[in-house]
């Protein structure tokens, strides 16, 4: 079996520094949406587990974007790529279907699929062997784009090319933005004169979220 399956193939892949299947990341052919919504151990009592739907959704969103580089915290991307192999392996048929609906009428969905499953299955291997989850999706030089970024990260926080990891500088670039818009509508709270003196205060002492770390996806400054 092709790994290109025709010259119309995905860009190259690259997981923890190792090149997979140029089809590994092409979870979005799956719709897996249909599948995930009850992603929880315990339909009665598990509403509340903190890895769930959304998580999965987030890297089905991130794994394949061109010329980027991205990562997870390992254990969330075990969880989630097991999650994905289950219900592909439960649902194949269906899958195999939407795969088929979403891709160039001479390219064999059967192998597409196929080679997504194998290929997450690579990445949970990957995951476990590294103990972290770097991915990008483009191009030869990405591969090494890809393993700098490890070797960032994994460097003390007081050295000059220390890099925190792409998803921790996104959440953290996500909730500082969120925090503001908050603090914004707690402010516009105290002035509109409704509240008494002694919340006013409360709020307008509430300090502003500092973002920590950058947001860049760029080699450090030297």
């Amino acid at each position: 079996m092709s790994d290109d399956l025709n010259s119309d193939a995905p860009y190259l892949f690259f997981f923890n520094s190792e090149q997979l299947s140029r089809w590994a990341g092409q979870w979005h052919l799956c719709s897996l949406g249909e599948f995930l919504n009850d992603f929880i151990d315990d339909p009665e009592s598990g509403w509340d587990e903190f890895v769930g739907y959304q998580h999965i959704w987030h890297l089905q969103c991130r794994i394949n974007h061109e010329g980027s580089i991205d990562s997870e915290d390992p254990t969330i991307f075990h969880v989630c790529a097991q999650e994905v192999l289950r219900v592909m392996l439960l649902n194949q048929d269906r899958i195999i279907e939407s795969i088929k609906s979403n891709i160039e009428e001479d390219i064999s969905a059967q192998d597409v699929f196929i080679q997504i499953v194998t290929g997450v299955a690579e990445m949970i291997k990957l995951c476990d062997e590294y103990g972290c989850a770097f991915w990008a999706s483009g191009h030869e030089s990405d591969r090494q784009r890809v393993v700098d970024w490890m070797r960032w990260c994994e460097l003390p926080s007081d050295h000059t090319d220390f890099q925190v990891a792409p998803h921790i500088q996104q959440r953290r670039s996500e909730q500082a933005s969120r925090a503001s818009f908050q603090l914004s509508d707690l402010r516009s709270l105290a002035q509109n004169g409704l509240l008494d003196k002694r919340l006013r205060t409360v709020i307008n002492q509430l300090p502003k979220l500092i973002e920590q770390g950058g947001t860049s996806n760029h080699p450090p400054t030297k």
